[in-house]
């Protein structure tokens, strides 16, 4: 091969819209990449790039394929390189002693299939799934809805074009939390000011840890359902109840308190969270408690609205 020609293979390779190398087949020989490896195979840019991509695995399977496919006589060819939780789509061609290789991610191990995506996509909640690094991997269509976006656009993607500096904060550490095994598990209503929206919006999440085939945490998964306008009506209703001249309270089966007006908690002299949780007997005693409880008693046995002092 002429210098001319070398030189455009190299150009071809370094200048490629796609993830590309140049291999040297005789010595199995890493002579260029572009700048795409650098984010395909997360690399260190303080380091060789070279040999690191030489020494990975990604690297030596890659090698392996190909050496495989052109010792069956094939000079085009296509196939695909698992390692991890990535499958790597490899475009290949042989030009005499050299291979040129377009690489693709094709997807993750852990993420939805097709059926499931349309699925996903048909649901009324954010369904999302980030890396250790915070960059979104899936997004349905609801969460591009609710950041103006196409869905897909946010892949690679992270947080800071959409929500504030102080939420990122409460959003990176969760994602640490979750991927270092610390939480299997998170659920919890959570309040983000929407940038897209200039607004706020309360959601009611749960996240969980992603793993990839090797059962290694590598992010975490999320669905976040919209409450804000439940959350606007309850507010209205608070503000009702919390005007109304008498005592409101809500309690379950077990007689504890799940809401009481500002009436009620006045009464109790203490607020709703250190309310919440106690029953009658708790806060009154065993006589008083009993009392308290007597028409509760009744309510529960006749199932109809019950009168009384």
């Amino acid at each position: 091969m002429s210098n001319q020609q070398m030189e455009s293979l190299l150009w071809c390779v370094q200048h490629n819209a796609q993830p590309s190398l140049l291999i040297d087949l005789e010595n199995e020989q890493l002579i260029a990449n572009n700048q795409h490896c650098v984010d395909l195979f997360e690399l260190n840019t303080d380091s060789d790039v070279i040999t690191q991509i030489s020494s990975s695995t990604h690297y030596k399977t890659l090698i392996t394929e190909a050496q495989q496919l052109i010792s069956k006589g094939l000079t085009y060819f296509n196939y695909e390189v698992f390692n991890d939780n990535k499958i790597i789509v490899v475009m290949a061609e042989v030009r005499e002693q050299y291979l040129i290789t377009y690489l693709q991610e094709k997807l993750i191990y852990s993420m939805p299939s097709k059926n499931l995506v349309n699925i996903l996509d048909s649901l009324g909640a954010q369904v999302y799934c980030k890396d250790a690094h915070y960059r979104y991997i899936y997004a349905n269509k609801k969460v591009g809805q609710l950041f103006g976006k196409n869905h897909k656009e946010l892949i690679g993607t992270t947080d800071e074009d959409h929500f504030s500096n102080n939420d990122l904060h409460t959003i990176h550490h969760e994602i640490d939390s979750i991927t270092s095994g610390q939480k299997k598990k998170i659920a919890k209503e959570e309040t983000f000011f929407v940038n897209h929206l200039n607004e706020a919006k309360t959601f009611l999440s749960v996240k969980k840890p992603l793993y990839s085939k090797h059962d290694d945490i590598i992010g975490l998964f999320g669905i976040s359902t919209d409450i804000s306008a439940y959350k606007a009506t309850e507010q209205k209703l608070n503000t009702i109840l919390d005007n109304v001249p008498v005592y409101i309270y809500i309690r379950d089966l077990q007689h504890k308190f799940i809401y009481a007006n500002k009436m009620a908690l006045e009464l109790f002299k203490c607020s709703l969270e250190q309310l919440k949780g106690y029953t009658p007997i708790d806060l009154l005693g065993e006589k008083n408690g009993q009392e308290f409880q007597r028409l509760d008693l009744e309510l529960f046995a006749k199932k109809q609205t019950i009168q009384g002092i």
